[in-house]
């Protein structure tokens, strides 16, 4: 149950190459069913696009957006 008294969330940290990913899996598999190993950059995807559809919402409403700049975007103008 996620949430209840048997939940964990275990974080590793490391640099590349430094054994994160075959760690990860061997804890899955120590651990057994209901281990799920979320890498950060889907967190980091997923956070991003979600900023980005709630600028767009405030700023389609008229309201000030405090959002970090796509230097990129602003480049080309979009």
């Amino acid at each position: 149950m996620i949430g209840g008294v048997q939940s964990r969330l275990i974080v590793l940290r490391g640099n590349s190459g430094s054994g994160k990913s075959t760690t990860a899996r061997q804890l899955r598999a120590r651990l057994g069913r209901g281990t799920a190993i979320v890498e950060q950059q889907h967190v980091f995807d997923e956070h991003q696009e979600m900023e980005a559809v709630l600028g767009r919402i405030l700023v389609d409403l008229g309201l000030p957006a405090d959002l970090p700049a796509d230097p990129e975007a602003v480049s080309f103008g979009r």
